[in-house]
C-alpha cells in the first residue's frame, strides 16, 4: 500500500477517485492537494470582499468526498469540484444580498479584501481590482459571477456556462446586462 501512496502524484484524477471510493484516505488527500489551490482561488475571486473563501473550500471538498460514489465520470473530478465551488459561492452571495437588503448583515469588507490583495499584487493592480469589485458588487450574484469569470479568469461564455450549469446564451445575456450596468460607471474597466 505504501508504494501506491507514493504514486499518488502521478495517478490521474480518475484513479484517485476510484481509490478514494474504496476508502483510501491517501487518495482523498491527493485529490485535495491537487485541487485545493484552484478551489480556494476560484472562491476568493468570486467572493471578492465577501468573506468565506475558506468555508467554501471546506464545504466543497466535504460535498465532493461525500458524493464520490455518485460521480459518473471519475476523470471529471476537477470539473465537478469547480462546479460545486461556483454553486456554493452563488448561494453565499445570494444569502449575503438578501441579508444586506434586510439590513441583517454588514456590508462587504473592502478594506480587508484590499489588504489581502496587496500581499500578492502591486499597488496599481490592487487599486484596479478594488474598484472592479466595488462595481461588480452592484450586480445580481449570477451576473456578478459571470462577469468576474469573464474579466478576471478570462473564460468564454461556454466555459462559464459549464461552471455555472447554464447555457452559453444565458451567460452572454448576463454579461451584456452586466456590461450595460457597469459600463456607464467605469467604461474603461468594463470594456
Amino acid at each position: 500500500m505504501h508504494s501506491i501512496r507514493k504514486l499518488a502524484p502521478s495517478l490521474s484524477d480518475a484513479d484517485l477517485v476510484l481509490a478514494a471510493r474504496t476508502g483510501e484516505l491517501w487518495a482523498r488527500e491527493a485529490l485535495f492537494k491537487r485541487h485545493v489551490e484552484a478551489v480556494y482561488g476560484l472562491a476568493f475571486r468570486l467572493l471578492g470582499p465577501h468573506c468565506g473563501a475558506r468555508d467554501v473550500l471546506h464545504s466543497t471538498f466535504v460535498g465532493c468526498f461525500s458524493t464520490l460514489s455518485d460521480v459518473r465520470d471519475p476523470s471529471a473530478f476537477r470539473a465537478s469540484v469547480l462546479r460545486l465551488t461556483v454553486r456554493l459561492v452563488r448561494r453565499r452571495l445570494e444569502r449575503a444580498r438578501w441579508l444586506a437588503a434586510a439590513r441583517l448583515a454588514p456590508a462587504p469588507d473592502f478594506e480587508a479584501f484590499q489588504s489581502q490583495l496587496a500581499a500578492t499584487t502591486s499597488e496599481e493592480v490592487t487599486t484596479e481590482l478594488g474598484l472592479f469589485y466595488q462595481l461588480v458588487e452592484l450586480l445580481p450574484p449570477r451576473q456578478r459571477m459571470a462577469f468576474v469569470l469573464r474579466r478576471i479568469d478570462g473564460l468564454s461564455a461556454e466555459e462559464i456556462g459549464g461552471l455555472m450549469g447554464v447555457s452559453a446564451p444565458r451567460v452572454r445575456r448576463w454579461l451584456a446586462n452586466a456590461q450595460r450596468h457597469i459600463g456607464p460607471l467605469r467604461g474603461s474597466l468594463a470594456s
